[in-house]
Protein backbone atom coordinates (compact mmCIF):
# COMPACT_ATOMS: atom_id res chain seq x y z
CA UNK A 1 0.00 0.00 0.00
CA UNK A 2 0.72 3.59 -0.23
CA UNK A 3 0.79 6.44 2.10
CA UNK A 4 -1.87 8.93 1.91
CA UNK A 5 0.86 11.46 3.27
CA UNK A 6 4.25 10.68 1.47
CA UNK A 7 3.47 7.99 -0.63
CA UNK A 8 5.76 5.41 0.66
CA UNK A 9 5.67 2.10 0.08
CA UNK A 10 4.86 -0.16 2.69
CA UNK A 11 3.48 -3.71 3.99
CA UNK A 12 0.07 -3.12 5.25
CA UNK A 13 -0.34 -6.63 6.68
CA UNK A 14 2.98 -6.16 8.87
CA UNK A 15 1.78 -2.46 10.06
CA UNK A 16 -1.21 -3.92 10.98
CA UNK A 17 -0.26 -7.30 13.19
CA UNK A 18 1.95 -4.58 14.91
CA UNK A 19 -0.42 -1.91 15.63
CA UNK A 20 -3.04 -4.98 17.22
CA UNK A 21 -0.89 -6.44 19.46
CA UNK A 22 0.47 -2.58 20.83
CA UNK A 23 -2.49 -1.23 21.49
CA UNK A 24 -2.90 1.85 24.14
CA UNK A 25 -6.08 4.19 25.43
CA UNK A 26 -3.54 7.00 23.46
CA UNK A 27 -3.14 5.14 19.99
CA UNK A 28 -7.16 5.41 19.59
CA UNK A 29 -6.29 9.46 19.39
CA UNK A 30 -4.66 8.97 16.61
CA UNK A 31 -6.76 6.44 14.51
CA UNK A 32 -6.17 8.03 11.49
CA UNK A 33 -2.70 8.48 11.74
CA UNK A 34 -0.37 5.60 9.85
CA UNK A 35 2.66 6.21 12.41
CA UNK A 36 2.45 6.30 16.42
CA UNK A 37 4.59 9.36 15.97
CA UNK A 38 2.00 11.10 13.91
CA UNK A 39 3.04 12.61 10.88
CA UNK A 40 6.14 12.40 9.28
CA UNK A 41 8.43 15.27 8.55
CA UNK A 42 8.74 14.24 4.96
CA UNK A 43 5.11 14.37 4.61
CA UNK A 44 4.69 18.03 6.14
CA UNK A 45 7.51 19.06 3.52
CA UNK A 46 4.88 17.94 1.36
CA UNK A 47 2.80 20.12 1.89
CA UNK A 48 4.07 23.67 2.02
CA UNK A 49 5.24 22.49 -1.57
CA UNK A 50 1.41 22.17 -2.55
CA UNK A 51 0.57 25.46 -0.93
CA UNK A 52 3.24 27.34 -2.61
CA UNK A 53 2.48 25.45 -6.11
CA UNK A 54 -1.09 26.93 -5.60
CA UNK A 55 0.07 30.44 -4.85
CA UNK A 56 2.23 30.67 -7.75
CA UNK A 57 -0.63 29.36 -10.26
CA UNK A 58 -2.82 31.81 -8.84
CA UNK A 59 -0.35 34.67 -9.22
CA UNK A 60 0.31 33.64 -12.87
CA UNK A 61 -3.56 33.22 -13.37
CA UNK A 62 -4.30 36.27 -11.98
CA UNK A 63 -1.27 37.67 -14.31
CA UNK A 64 -2.73 36.16 -17.30
CA UNK A 65 -6.20 37.89 -16.84
CA UNK A 66 -4.53 41.56 -16.35
CA UNK A 67 -2.13 40.70 -19.65
CA UNK A 68 -5.77 39.76 -21.28
CA UNK A 69 -7.55 42.70 -20.45
CA UNK A 70 -4.80 45.07 -21.35
CA UNK A 71 -4.39 43.37 -24.76
CA UNK A 72 -8.11 43.80 -25.38
CA UNK A 73 -8.50 47.15 -24.89
CA UNK A 74 -5.40 48.20 -26.24
CA UNK A 75 -6.86 50.62 -29.00
CA UNK A 76 -8.67 52.73 -26.43
CA UNK A 77 -6.52 52.73 -23.36
CA UNK A 78 -3.13 52.91 -25.48
CA UNK A 79 -4.69 56.79 -26.27
CA UNK A 80 -5.69 57.45 -22.68
CA UNK A 81 -2.81 59.70 -20.93
CA UNK A 82 -3.53 58.25 -17.65
CA UNK A 83 -3.06 54.96 -18.66
CA UNK A 84 -0.51 55.23 -21.19
CA UNK A 85 2.89 55.28 -19.32
CA UNK A 86 1.78 51.48 -18.63
CA UNK A 87 1.81 50.97 -21.87
CA UNK A 88 4.39 52.57 -22.95
CA UNK A 89 6.74 50.73 -20.53
CA UNK A 90 5.30 47.26 -21.83
CA UNK A 91 6.05 48.40 -25.21
CA UNK A 92 9.54 48.82 -24.04
CA UNK A 93 9.67 45.25 -22.53
CA UNK A 94 8.15 43.62 -25.73
CA UNK A 95 9.15 45.57 -28.15
CA UNK A 96 6.00 46.51 -29.65
CA UNK A 97 4.72 50.63 -31.14
CA UNK A 98 2.17 52.63 -29.48
CA UNK A 99 -0.35 54.34 -31.59
CA UNK A 100 -0.06 57.88 -32.47
CA UNK A 101 -2.33 60.13 -29.58
CA UNK A 102 -3.02 62.53 -33.02
CA UNK A 103 -4.49 59.44 -34.89
CA UNK A 104 -7.38 59.11 -32.96
CA UNK A 105 -10.40 57.60 -35.03
CA UNK A 106 -13.16 60.04 -34.44
CA UNK A 107 -15.65 60.29 -36.38
CA UNK A 108 -17.40 63.97 -35.86
CA UNK A 109 -20.26 64.84 -38.15
CA UNK A 110 -21.30 68.09 -38.15
CA UNK A 111 -25.19 68.52 -38.22
CA UNK A 112 -26.52 72.27 -39.30
CA UNK A 113 -29.80 73.44 -37.75
CA UNK A 114 -30.85 75.50 -40.17
CA UNK A 115 -31.73 72.40 -42.28
CA UNK A 116 -33.20 70.00 -39.72
CA UNK A 117 -35.73 72.89 -39.24
CA UNK A 118 -36.60 73.62 -42.69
Amino acid sequence: MRCGVCLALFDSSRALSAESTQTSPSDADNADDPSPDGPSPKGRRHGWRRVALFWVGVVVALSALVFQVFTYRFDHWALDPQLRFIYEFACDVLGCELPDPSDRDVDVTLLDRRESLR
